[in-house]
């Protein structure tokens, strides 16, 4: 099962490098503690007056349970100069209820 979930991991990450000009994001990776794989998929290419949004979508795989769907987040981020943004994500779990709210600043040099 987890090379299964692996070459699917993999096969999405390398089509979403195909379809980048669409926005659609994967991410996968495996937590080693708990024994658990976990993937993203997100579309990135939503911007509306300098402020980009997220939506994403999360899932779990481990032992024989493939695909558990684990929450959602809607990200944003503003950039405020060439260095600086903020940010924001709205994070609900698997019952589409809130789960927690994130806010910060991201700096780059």
């Amino acid at each position: 099962m987890k090379k299964l979930v692996l070459i699917s991991a993999l096969i999405g990450g390398l089509s979403s490098a195909a379809y980048a000009d669409m926005g659609i994001s994967t991410s996968a990776a495996y937590k080693v503690e708990a024994e658990k794989w976990s993937s993203s998929v997100s579309y990135t290419k939503l911007a509306m007056a300098g402020i980009s949004i997220v939506p994403s979508i999360d899932f779990e795989y481990y032992d024989n349970h493939p695909g558990l769907f684990t929450g959602a987040n809607i990200s944003t981020s503003y950039s405020i100069s060439d260095s600086l943004s903020i940010s924001s994500s709205l994070e609900l779990d698997a019952d589409w209820e809130y789960d927690e709210l994130k806010v910060g600043l991201g700096f780059s040099f």
